[in-house]
């Protein structure tokens, strides 16, 4: 299943060209991203409860294909690609009236209060794999 969001692109992700600068996609993402998490009761919140620090940004692959503008309506998908040992790999789609605009691929690892990377426990690997496409 994939999970797919609309977003607006507003002021604040734009430059002073109203282009959505190259770095902005990655916090269109968190938020899609937490959008998922939040659907499926994911919460880092309650991650921390149980002794772990959350979800962190491991790696990153992006390709733009297209660029996106001061209100522009788009659909963001995403979905897991994967998940191994402390890893999981999420894939974001961005398009806009069915264009590809950018694929990105990111790997996350759950790490402890140390920082240190654990293995994704399976009653939350279970729940990642709702999204699994």
């Amino acid at each position: 299943m994939i999970h797919k969001k609309k977003f607006l692109i507003c002021y604040s992700d734009t430059d002073a060209g109203n282009v959505v600068h190259h770095a902005r996609y990655f916090c269109i993402f968190e938020r899609a991203r937490t959008e998922m998490m939040l659907e499926l009761g994911i919460m880092t919140s309650d991650l921390q409860k149980l002794g772990y620090s959350g979800f962190v940004i491991a790696q990153s692959k992006i390709r733009y294909k297209r660029s996106l503008y001061l209100e522009d309506e788009i659909e963001i998908q995403t979905y897991i690609d994967e998940i191994s040992g402390s890893r999981v790999f999420v894939r974001h789609i961005i398009e806009k009236e069915g264009n590809l605009i950018t694929d990105c691929r990111i790997e996350l690892a759950l790490i402890d209060k140390n920082g240190r990377p654990v293995e994704v426990p399976e009653n939350i690997k279970n729940l990642l794999l709702k999204y699994k496409n």
